[in-house]
């Protein structure tokens, strides 16, 4: 009788056992596949950060003091603020365009632009990544 009620109380300790065990392995498997994502938005969010750079440098070489319709600092920005993907936010981006020496055929345009990434998930808390790319042509027009 005795060996009955070992048994018995062996089975509820180790029942604890499995439901801590569990617990412990959840919160692992869940940080891992809520890092995964946010790496995966962090990625897309800096793909398209290098590709708005790159072009609305080229919009601003094409679009030179000489051609019909000159581009200002503010116009490329509306440039790349109307070129946003959706899951990036306007909110969160900065368009810096310097020309060198000025906006003339032969000069340079250098746009850079900077989004400041954050998670959507809760296991990153008050967690930011400025993301940056510059890019720069030779005016055309």
């Amino acid at each position: 009788m005795t060996t009955g009620r070992k048994a018995a109380g062996s089975h509820r300790l180790q029942s604890g056992q499995s439901v801590v065990e569990f617990a412990c392995a959840i919160v692992a498997a869940l940080w891992l596949l809520f890092g995964t994502f946010e790496f995966g938005r962090a990625m897309y969010c800096y793909y398209f950060v290098c590709d708005l750079a790159r072009e609305a440098s080229r919009y601003a070489a094409m679009n030179g003091a000489s051609s019909p319709d000159p581009v200002t600092a503010s116009g490329v920005q509306t440039f790349v603020i109307d070129e946003l993907p959706p899951g990036l936010e306007a909110s969160s981006l900065v368009v810096n365009t310097t020309w060198t020496p000025n906006n003339s055929i032969g000069g340079v345009v250098a746009v850079t632009v900077q989004y400041n990434f954050k998670p959507m998930t809760p296991f990153f808390p008050d967690t930011s990544l400025t993301l940056s790319s510059s890019s720069q042509f030779t005016i055309d027009q």
